[in-house]
């Protein structure tokens, strides 16, 4: 990977913003939200072992045929993730798979809504997902299902080191969507109040200057799928 220092700059701040990382415990749920980074997947089958959840539901149905997210294999993303993680030794009676979500407040809030249909009422729970996105998914939550004391966790590693392994460009592109949407979906009601420190604010300028904007919805799309139809991706 050879990309401007510039760049590399601005997107580690931008990295180590979304990258809300918490010390892991035992607790009552642990949600896997999906992904095309099927990392997480085998991160969370590593730390079910590790540690004792209660509940496991893996999240995510098919929502980008076009997009930077396109996952590489057919199928939900629920699916596949459940999968990974039974191949890992994780019980198949230990997880739960929500496949109909197809953005973030929808991973949530179908989530919930299985939980409570069997009964099952958490009261901690740690998110999992990939580092950068961390931020967003713990403000989605908290807008979503605050009543849960959300915890949040992904594999520990470096921005470069993520990089060494995944298309650099595109990755930047979709941590600048990400940080994009923390800034600006409070407003629309699709998650909570996050602070904005301003050397994000300029990093996140910086980046969408150098053309990183493939992630980041028009505002015509934001506002009226954001608040017509409660897109979340």
């Amino acid at each position: 990977m050879k990309m401007d220092e510039k760049i590399l700059k601005a997107a580690r701040v931008i990295w180590d913003y979304g990258f809300t990382q918490d010390p892991l415990e035992a607790c009552d749920l642990m949600l896997v939200m999906g992904t095309h980074d099927i990392d997480v997947a085998h991160y969370a089958a590593e730390i079910a072992h590790q540690y004792e959840f209660k509940t496991i539901i893996c999240t995510g149905g098919i929502a980008h045929q076009d997009d930077l997210l396109k996952t590489p294999w057919d199928g939900t993303e629920a699916d596949m993730f459940a999968t990974v993680l039974m191949e890992a030794g994780v019980p198949e009676e230990a997880i739960i798979k929500e496949n109909k979500a197809t953005n973030a407040g929808e991973n949530f809030r179908f989530s919930r809504d299985i939980l409570r249909t069997k009964g099952i009422t958490p009261n901690k729970a740690f998110i999992v997902q990939k580092p950068y996105f961390l931020r967003r998914a713990y403000s989605t939550a908290m807008k979503e299902w605050p009543e849960l004391d959300w915890k949040t966790t992904a594999r520990p590693i470096s921005m470069m080191d993520y990089l060494k392994t995944r298309d650099a460009d595109q990755t930047i592109n979709i941590m600048v969507g990400d940080c994009w949407r923390v800034k600006n979906y409070p407003a629309l009601g699709l998650q909570i109040e996050q602070e904005f420190p301003q050397q994000v604010n300029q990093a996140l300028d910086f980046l969408m200057d150098q053309g990183f904007v493939k992630h980041i919805p028009t505002i015509r799309d934001n506002l009226t799928k954001g608040r017509k139809n409660n897109v979340r991706n």
